[in-house]
């Protein structure tokens, strides 16, 4: 979602990217042979794993799990969709989407959320 400068280098970034891949791979086994239990183990290890990046493939799963959101969730089943069925805030949508801009102001899928 994030634009390149025009004087970006694709040639330098596909030669990192492309020894950097095995490096992502190597750790994308080791998250899922960690995972093969079905729960996210809190430990050394996991906090190293994390420290160094989680895989996509495992990222929902495991910000779930140590967040407590799935804790949450667990012990409050439909909960969110209570709250979507609520009374929307137009001052916390406003700066919601306010926020986004600041936050992410070059990238393109928030573009279209507010003002320039």
């Amino acid at each position: 979602g994030f634009e390149r400068p025009e004087d970006f280098d694709d040639a330098a970034y596909e030669k990192f990217f492309s020894s950097y891949l095995v490096t992502l791979t190597r750790r994308a086994i080791k998250w899922s042979r960690l995972l093969q239990g079905g729960s996210v183990p809190r430990s050394r290890t996991v906090k190293r794993y994390v420290r160094k990046g989680v895989p996509l493939e495992h990222r929902a799963r495991v910000w779930m799990a140590l967040s407590g959101a799935q804790a949450q969730m667990d012990q409050n089943p439909g909960y969110y969709h209570r709250l979507l069925q609520g009374d929307r805030n137009p001052r916390l949508e406003d700066a919601i989407r306010t926020d986004l801009n600041r936050t992410f102001p070059d990238n393109v899928k928030f573009r279209k959320t507010t003002e320039p």
